[in-house]
Formats: C-alpha cells, structure tokens, sequence
C-alpha cells in the first residue's frame, strides 16, 4: 500500500509595501500560488502562518492533506530593501524500529539508556513503564519462571533443565518486549528568512519551524 502524503500545518503569505498580500492558498478557491510568484520588489514581510480549521478543510477537499493547529506560532521576518527573502520546506523520511510493552500496552524504543533483563541466555529490553520483560511459562501447569535458567535444576525424572520442575512440562518463552515492530515517520520544517550581501559577501539567516511549532534559528 502506498505511503500517504504527509499533511501540512503552515502556509504562507507575502506582505506587500502597498498593503496587499500573496497566500499560498487563494482565501476564495484555495488555488495554489508559487513561491516563485512572490514579488521581491514589494515584499515587505513574508512568514509562515498556521491553517485554519476552515483552511484545512477546504484543503482536504481539494486532496491536500492538511491539519489546523491552533497551538502552533506564526512566524514572520520582515523584509528590507536589502534583504533578499528565503523561503522553502523541507521533507523528511525515516524508519524507525519501536516496542510495544505486551505487559502495560505502553510503545518504547530500544537505545543505549534502555534497561535489559540480561541475567540470563535469553536477554530482554525491560519496559521503562511497568518494568516488565520476556518470561517462560510451563505449557503444561502454567507455572511462570522469570529465567529459563531457573529450571536447570529440574531432575532428569522430570526431563532436566527446561522442564518445570513441578510438573514436567515444557517451557514456551512469552515475549513481553522483544517483539520489535517497524514503521515509516515522516515530517518536515518549515524556513523563512533573508540573505543579505555585506562587504561583498552573503549571509544568511533562516528560521526553521518544526511541526510543533519549535523554532531554531541558523546563521549560514
């Protein structure tokens, strides 16, 4: 099945010096404008803006994924005669390998500061929620051992080592956290900003917003 697209949550306007504006989506039929109509010659300010239940309605309509926001900062620069603006998105797309605890319900990944349940032949990550992590059961009576080595001592009457030594029945491993489950995650930032030419040379500044609204600033 193929990816969905991955819905936006900002978009932006153009402010001119004469008091008008160029949005990215026309308030009156949501036709798109480029960011290669923007007139540089008028812009005074330029930013990203969130949607609006509405907007983002009337995007979904129209087959643009689109999510409103009302938490979320706009985030303007204005522009001065010597600024040129910067404006563009960038996407993002990862895998990422993730747990979901079978003990508490609750999702976790795996990484250096992960406790493991190493004590053992058959190490598990531990859950950083609840504390759980993979056991054995007889198959038979049901009895629960935290270790497959607590059975080492099972009598051979009984089938030795991996028999539960109550009943000797065989041991089945329930796996609480080593099932791990892998999924596609996608995102993007959002930059606007200005360059500038001093002494014969460009600098840059760009603000770039995350989907949640942070913002980091970088001067290039």
């Amino acid at each position: 099945m193929a990816s969905q697209p991955h819905p936006i949550c900002y978009f932006w306007i153009a402010h001119y010096n004469d008091g008008t504006c160029l949005p990215q989506y026309d308030p009156n039929d949501y036709h798109a404008n480029k960011i290669t109509d923007i007139d540089q010659s008028k812009l005074v300010k330029v930013g990203w803006y969130p949607l609006s239940p509405l907007a983002a309605e009337e995007l979904n309509k129209r087959g643009i994924p689109a999510v409103s926001n009302p938490f979320l900062p706009k985030v303007e620069v204005e522009i001065t005669d010597k600024k040129r603006f910067i404006l563009f998105t960038r996407n993002f797309i990862a895998n990422e390998e993730y747990r979901i605890c079978q003990s508490c319900g609750n999702e976790f990944a795996v990484n250096q500061d992960t406790k493991i349940f190493d004590n053992t032949k058959y190490p598990s990550p531990i859950c950083p929620y609840c504390g759980a992590h993979d056991y054995f059961v007889c198959k038979d009576c049901g009895e629960k051992f935290e270790r497959f080595e607590d059975t080492e001592n099972t009598p051979p009457e009984k089938g030795g080592p991996g028999h539960c030594p109550k009943c000797g029945g065989h041991l089945k491993r329930v796996r609480v956290t080593t099932v791990q489950y892998s999924r596609e995650r996608r995102w993007r930032l959002y930059a606007v900003g200005y360059q500038e030419t001093i002494n014969d040379r460009n600098y840059k500044t760009i603000l770039y917003v995350s989907e949640n609204g942070d913002v980091t600033v970088k001067y290039e």
